[in-house]
């Protein structure tokens, strides 16, 4: 398998970005391992977003190149696979898809997933780098055979972040 650009950022607020390669199983074995946070799984939705949004923010990725080091819709050089956000998904999205994917891929539960609320990152890697207007179309298409309604519309942005895993405690 190829190497796949990535940009790196310490978090969702970062002003530089780094813009590195990995190999999809270099990434997926990264995707595996959770940072483990102080709250517990009961404490972390009855907190304000605020502080949701900070404790979950351990740093994160952009599948892509990004121009100038910025995290900008308007530098997004390339994506190289699409990163997707099941905020809705069912709980047979998650429990089938390693069987049912036709496609390699890497899937991922959520700060904030709860078996009766399933939220995932879906990751699959593409044949080739791809251009941001491309990236919206493929992220769609795939979704649609999902079940497009469990997807979050960011899921279309080519400048969306993906934190690191993270899991209460």
């Amino acid at each position: 398998m190829r190497n796949l650009p990535i940009a790196y950022g310490n978090s969702c607020y970062a002003k530089t970005w780094t813009n590195k390669t990995t190999t999809f199983d270099e990434l997926c074995m990264r995707l595996s391992e959770t940072i483990r946070t102080t709250e517990s799984v009961e404490e972390y939705p009855k907190l304000l977003k605020a502080e949701r949004d900070r404790i979950k923010d351990k740093g994160g990725f952009v599948g892509g190149q990004l121009r100038d080091n910025r995290r900008k819709r308007e530098t997004v050089a390339s994506r190289s696979m699409l990163t997707l956000d099941a905020d809705h998904a069912t709980p047979e999205l998650i429990s089938s898809f390693k069987t049912s994917c036709a496609y390699a891929a890497c899937l991922y539960t959520t700060h904030g997933h709860t078996t009766e609320a399933p939220r995932a990152r879906i990751i699959v890697p593409m044949v080739r780098d791809v251009t941001p207007d491309e990236y919206i179309a493929i992220a769609r298409y795939f979704t649609d055979s999902l079940g497009i309604d469990q997807f979050d519309e960011c899921s279309y942005r080519p400048h969306q972040l993906m934190y690191w895993p993270t899991t209460p405690s």
